[in-house]
């Protein structure tokens, strides 16, 4: 999530903030808004996990019992071309539903293009908004992405001629759910797990541990819990390396499909 300068009402809704990047201001959040975006987090948080599931076995069993899915090439392009944006307009989405089901306030969504497209979500959190709700409006992309690979693996199972584009529609969503949950910095799950550690600055914290010398003193002074905290804080280190390389490994696995 990202804070930029507030925007005045004068100016356009979509305004470009970064050479490769656009942002959409929304307009005033009244009740019936609030009201909508509490019954889709509400939905959200009741459906991540089953639609999934049963879109995967849905579309197992029309692979072993039904006919052929079609891969018609328009199909795969029209996928490969519209699933990155979706994917990423969903995720926030699911974000911005969550933060005003909670009283937040949400200025509006933003893309940019880096290694791979980026979204975030301007939020103004409450100061004394419970920690649960905190770790539900970072988790909400994540739970929207999951609940839309669902839909979209579900609707393969029925024969028609667009099979492959919600295939790599919901291999998209379902992979972005997943690199989400790591625990690098920037990304969702670094965020969850900070919030559940009680530390919104684990990642200082982390370096500040692995240089200090004296470890062994340290863990022989704090035992268990000093030994726990240089080790997590090596692991937290460690994982920031990988955050390069599953966009990549994703990309991968999805064409490795085909």
């Amino acid at each position: 999530m990202k804070r930029i300068a507030k925007i005045s009402p004068k100016q356009r809704r979509l305004i470009c903030t970064e050479k490769w990047g656009i942002f959409y201001c929304f307009s005033k959040i009244d009740k019936s808004k609030r009201k909508l975006a509490r019954f889709l987090n509400r939905w959200i948080q009741l459906l991540w996990i089953p639609c999934p599931i049963i879109g995967i076995f849905s579309i197992l069993y029309r692979i072993i019992t039904g006919p052929p899915l079609n891969w018609n090439l328009f199909s795969l392009l029209a996928g490969f071309a519209l699933a990155p944006c979706s994917t990423a307009l969903l995720h926030e989405l699911g974000h911005a539903a969550a933060a005003l089901a909670y009283g937040a306030h949400v200025t509006g969504i933003g893309f940019t293009w880096r290694i791979y497209l980026f979204g975030y979500t301007v939020i103004t959190v409450p100061a004394n908004l419970p920690t649960n709700r905190r770790i539900q409006i970072d988790a909400a992309g994540i739970q929207m992405n999951f609940l839309a690979a669902g839909i979209c693996f579900f609707l393969p199972s029925i024969p028609h001629f667009f099979s492959a584009f919600w295939i790599v529609m919901g291999l998209y969503n379902f992979l972005s759910g997943i690199f989400n949950l790591c625990p690098f910095k920037d990304l969702d799950g670094f965020h969850i797990l900070s919030l559940c550690l009680g530390d919104e600055n684990i990642l200082p914290k982390a370096r500040y541990i692995a240089r200090t010398k004296g470890k062994a003193s340290i863990i022989k002074g704090c035992g268990a819990d000093g030994f726990l905290s240089i080790a997590t804080s090596y692991l937290i280190l460690g994982l920031q390396l990988f955050r390069f390389v599953l966009p990549i490994l994703g990309v991968w696995m999805i064409l490795e499909q085909f």
